[in-house]
């Protein structure tokens, strides 16, 4: 696809920085002249739409496009763009698979009662734990405790177990 440059003309009076000839058109200068508009619209040759538009109200630089059909702000599209409830919703295997993190397994007797995902193998910050309790000597509570950035917790899924003889049958997963 070529690429059409346009340079708009511009007009500028000494008193908003400009000198003697620039009271005449003259071609606009991308090092160090603005331009000044209400708002841009991107199209592309086959959708003219105004579906992509970057605005402002207020004090707020407001984006959307053809996905995204509210606008939002710039300051939400740097915090991810998304509530945090929204986050929630996300499929969230892709964050054990992508954390690089040190893990800690602690044994009671030979069986795992907890694992701690930590931040790094310094163990300063808390990522995720998991605590595995048992009722003679079956698992019949797992507790899962995640960590927000700060490393304070943030959420906790209690998942209590229903057995018939030695079957799990069901896991009851509450959050909390």
């Amino acid at each position: 696809m070529a690429l059409d440059r346009i340079k708009p003309l511009k007009i500028e009076s000494t008193d908003s920085g400009g000198d003697e000839d620039d009271q005449y058109p003259t071609s606009l200068d991308p090092t160090e002249d603005h331009v000044e508009c209400a708002g841009i619209v991107l199209d592309d040759p086959d959708q003219i739409d105004e579906s992509t538009v970057i605005t402002r109200v207020d004090a707020d630089m407001l984006f959307k496009d053809g996905n995204n059909t509210d606008y939002v702000t710039l300051t939400q599209l740097l915090e991810g763009g998304i509530t945090e409830d929204d986050h929630e919703n996300f499929d969230t295997l892709v964050h054990e698979i992508a954390e690089t993190a040190y893990e800690e397994i602690t044994r009671v007797s030979g069986r795992v009662t907890s694992v701690i995902i930590w931040e790094t193998v310094a163990k300063l910050k808390k990522v995720r734990e998991t605590t595995i309790t048992r009722t003679t000597g079956r698992v019949s509570l797992i507790v899962e405790e995640q960590y927000d950035a700060a490393g304070a917790l943030k959420k906790t899924l209690t998942g209590t177990i229903s057995r018939t003889g030695n079957r799990i049958t069901s896991i009851d997963w509450v959050k909390a």
